[in-house]
This record gives structure tokens, sequence and C-alpha cells, in this order.
């Protein structure tokens, strides 16, 4: 490889072109035990995550599929502050669904100081929203556009809590090949576009949904007067870790 950058950083791994790593032996010849991928947080970051596991998938397939070779760091996007409470957001799909969930009518605070964070990037279901500005009830909002944004004492506070901070890329089997192949391969191109077109649109579609069940008067959702207030779920999404979700540039 004629890439300066690549031949050093297969040089500091101790990576070996055409090397298969399948079995502990040749894991071990590694001068690292694991790979752990630091970037920002917003989609920049995401897709020079993808990058680093289409890397991987590309060369040593066997790294990701044994070993738990490639895990990652993450910081919060955005944090809300009011008074002394203080909460943390690693995606911000769970940011625009905080926002949403306190415009609902009678809605509780969500006073969750630590969501698990998300490895899998979510694809933000209102670009424009103004991360800047005073959230509901007078929460202050600050964005971090990358990890310079987070300050010394931030810094200690995330490397002293590495289990709510570090996760692992899991590989539950060839399914996950199959999404890399199709998110980066330049044959796949009709269906990388067909699969966004989709994802997109079922996006659009929840999110709408969404706004106009929690901004529409309770007696115009079913008709009639309705004597109690609808309940709105407050469940967190189901996460998971698997190393399938970027998207080549």
């Amino acid at each position: 490889m004629a890439n300066k950058e690549i031949s050093e950083l297969k040089q500091i791994l101790g990576l070996q072109q055409g090397k298969d790593y399948t079995d502990a032996a040749a894991h071990k010849t590694l001068r690292y035990g694991h790979l752990m991928i630091m970037t920002d947080q917003d989609h920049d970051g995401s897709h020079i995550k993808g990058l680093i596991i289409n890397f991987i998938h590309c060369y040593w397939p066997a790294l990701l599929k044994h070993h738990d070779f490639v895990r990652e760091f993450v910081t919060p996007i955005v944090k809300v502050s009011k008074a002394r409470q203080s909460l943390s957001f690693f995606t911000l799909k769970e940011y625009t669904n905080w926002r949403l969930a306190q415009a609902a009518p009678n809605s509780k605070p969500h006073l969750n100081p630590n969501p698990k964070p998300n490895p899998k990037p979510h694809p933000h279901p209102n670009p424009k929203l103004p991360l800047n500005q005073a959230a509901p009830n007078s929460w202050a909002i600050k964005y971090y556009k990358g990890l310079g944004t987070s300050t010394s004492v931030e810094a200690k506070q995330y490397f002293s809590d590495l289990p709510l901070h570090e996760l692992t890329f899991t590989w539950s089997g060839p399914g996950d090949g199959a999404k890399i192949e199709r998110a980066f391969s330049k044959t796949m191109a009709d269906q990388r576009k067909l699969t966004l077109t989709l994802t997109l649109t079922l996006t659009l579609t929840l999110t709408l949904t969404l706004t106009l069940t929690l901004t529409r008067p309770t007696s115009a959702r079913s008709g009639c007067a309705r004597t109690t207030p609808r309940r709105t779920s407050t469940t967190p999404p189901t996460r998971s870790t698997t190393p399938t979700s970027s998207t080549r540039s």
C-alpha cells in the first residue's frame, strides 16, 4: 500500500498484509490486543469509523469476527443542564427524542444522567434543529462538535468511567459482512441508494407522526373527549454494537 498513513497504521499495529489472524497464536503477533477508535460523535466521525471498519474487514476480516479486536470510545455530542441537573446524549437521535418528549403535554423531565451510549449512528430526523438555543423548560444546551470541545475536567470524567464510554464491536454472523459490503462495495451502489432512501423515508414518517401526536389536542386524536391523557412511552431504543452502520464516502 502506497498510502503513507495506512502504511504507518499497519506498522504501529503490527499488521501483516495477507495474514490470517483467526487463531490466537496469530493474534498474539500483533503489537496491541485491541484497536480503539476515537472520533467525533457527529456524522463525520461516524464516516471515519466506517472507513476503519471497512479497512479491517477488507484485509483482515478475522479481526472483526474474533478476539473483540475493534473497540470504540464514545463521548457526549450534546449536554443539557438546568440548575444542578445535567443530562448527556451520545447521539443526536437521543437528544431529539428527549426534546420531543419535553414538548409533550404533561410530560415529566427525563432525568437519567447517563443514557447508555449507542455506537450505531442514527440519522438525524431534523438536521436544522437549533442545537445552540435553549431547550424546553429553560434547559441550557452545549453541542460538542468534536473531542476538542470537552474540557480537561470532562475528559477525566470520561476516562474514569470506561464501562460507559468504551464499546466493543461484536460480530453476530454472516449478515454483518453482507451489510458492510452493501455500505462500501462499488458494485452495490444501487442497493445502497435503495437502503438509504427507505431509511430516510421511514425516519421522516416516524418523526412526522410523533410530532403530530405530541402537538395535536387530546380530543382530536380519538375524535372525542378523553378523560385521561394518553401515555407516551419513554422506553429507550434497543441498541446494538455490530460494526455495520457507517456509510462509505
